[in-house]
Order: structure tokens, then sequence, then C-alpha cells
């Protein structure tokens, strides 16, 4: 998978997964190059006492790389997913808020995330035993302990990307984040702490331009600015995964090494990006008369 891929794959997972897997086999151009493994899931959730959770997340496997997978998890869906992004990552928001405001606020920042830590001991053990992150870790954990991957890489949008990063860097997994808060500040705060060398050794966030989400948080050193062509009045239109699955597109190209990628009908008629350049018979018309092409 390159980059674009888990863009995408972040996207469908709002989705239901028999919608879902459709449109990864559209995606790909071929059936089933990239599968949902919902046994393994599900498994894993009864062993581990994980049945009642609202985390919902996927795990990808591709026929044709053996060995290899993706954990991909959705992002901020619903109230639940909104008053999780608060409990994580409401302590380092407020501190980045007085460290604007004050003078010189940015001589704080080498001990921020002592005082963030220091914020969150108030935090109630009830709390501290629903935070998602301690789900996906403990999944990755347990693929590891199985044996069945050689490499596995963790994935998701806004909230998903988040946790994504947390479980890479706890477990030293790849994570690719696509407008994902980040966790320089944080750090200290998750069970098992993070160390700032994991925070910038496994962890990769895609940031649109002007996205509000991405700026919780300081950053790792890996990161990848993308532009955002949403209008300047829209307060919440570049922290859209389909308009940065898009961009991506535009910037990149829909032709990677790995394969042709096909070009969202939303790209142009929702985003108003140029219309993709026919490489065959067909015009843009004709292939986005068909609804399973449009989301």
């Amino acid at each position: 998978p390159i980059a674009i891929d888990y863009a995408y794959a972040s996207q469908v997972a709002y989705k239901s997964l028999d919608t879902a897997q459709d449109q990864l086999d559209l995606w790909f151009g071929v059936k089933n190059a990239a599968v949902y493994n919902e046994t393994a899931v599900e498994t894993f959730k009864k062993e581990r006492g994980f049945l009642g959770s609202r985390l919902v997340y996927r795990l990808v496997e591709f026929p044709s790389v053996p060995g290899f997978a993706v954990i991909v998890v959705r992002g901020t869906k619903n109230a639940f997913d909104f008053l999780t992004d608060i409990q994580i990552y409401g302590a380092a928001a407020l501190l980045q808020l007085v460290r604007f405001l004050l003078p010189a606020g940015d001589a704080w920042t080498p001990i921020l995330h002592r005082v963030v830590s220091f914020m969150n001991i108030l935090e109630n053990s009830s709390l501290t035993n629903v935070t998602p992150y301690r789900e996906t870790t403990e999944f990755i954990k347990y693929l590891k302990e199985q044996g069945r991957y050689k490499q596995l890489h963790i994935t998701g949008h806004s909230l998903g990307g988040g946790i994504a990063m947390i479980s890479g860097a706890q477990t030293e997994t790849p994570a690719i984040a696509i407008s994902g808060p980040n966790l320089r500040l944080s750090r200290l705060t998750f069970q098992p702490p993070v160390s700032e060398e994991a925070v910038n050794s496994f962890t990769l966030n895609y940031i649109p331009r002007r996205d509000i989400v991405p700026m919780i948080d300081d950053r790792g050193i890996l990161f990848q600015e993308i532009e955002c062509n949403a209008p300047l009045n829209d307060a919440i239109g570049c922290h859209s995964i389909g308009r940065s699955v898009c961009q991506l597109l535009f910037a990149c190209g829909s032709t990677a090494l790995t394969g042709t990628r096909p070009i969202p009908c939303y790209c142009h008629d929702d985003f108003g990006f140029p219309k993709p350049i026919a490489t065959g018979n067909r015009t843009y018309e004709d292939a986005c008369s068909a609804d399973a092409n449009r989301r």
C-alpha cells in the first residue's frame, strides 16, 4: 500500500463492512486484493474481554503480500467518540491555548508534557479503563504474539488516527494518521507512557492545511502537510477525509508503482477538483453515472 491507500482505507472505515469491502475491491481494481479479517477481531475481543467495546476497527489483509496486514481505526462519528477526544486530548489542548496566550509561551514547551501528565493524574480510574487506545494496543500485541504477520501497520482518520499513533508508538508499530491529533505533549499520560523517540520513529501524520484537529497537541518530527481547497469560511472542510483522499490523488497522481487507483467522482462533483483526464474511451460523465463510484 501507498499513502493514498491508507487514506482511502481510513475513509471506508466509516462504512458498513459489506459496503467497505465493495469499495476496497473497486479501489484496488481486483476483487479481494484487500480483505477484512473480522474473525480475528471478534476472536480477540472474546478472548481479551473487549466484547462491549464501542471502538470500531478492522484488520485488512493483502493475500498477494503474505504476512502483511493493516489495522484501520474508525474516526469520530458520534457523541461518544467526541467525548473520547476530549478525554484524551483536553489537557494538552488547554495548555496549548495557555502557551499561546502567555508572553514567551514557547519557553514552557520543554516541560509542558510533564504538566499535561500531572493534570491527567486527576483523571479517575473508571475513565482510564475506557481509553480506546488500550484496546488497539492490546490487539497489536495479540497479533504479534500469534506470529501470523511479519509486518503490521495501523492507520486511521481523526480520532482513529490519534489512536493509531498512540498504539503504534506504544508497540513500536508503524502508524499512519490522516488528520490525527498529535501526542508529544500527551505522551506521558498514556498507559504505558510513550517516549519522544517512539513518537518520532513510528508515527506519521498527514496534516491538511487549516485542519483544526491536527493542531491539537504538538507534532512529532514525521508529518506531511497537504493542501486544502475548502473555502476559508468553512471551519471543518479541511478535516474531511474525502477531501484529503482527493487532495492526495490530485497532488500525487492516481497511477503508482503498485497500480492505478480510480478517481472518485466526488472529487470533482463535491470538492471542486478538476475533472480527471480520461485514459480510455469513457468520458467523465459516463464513468460517474453509476452511483457505485460516487462514494
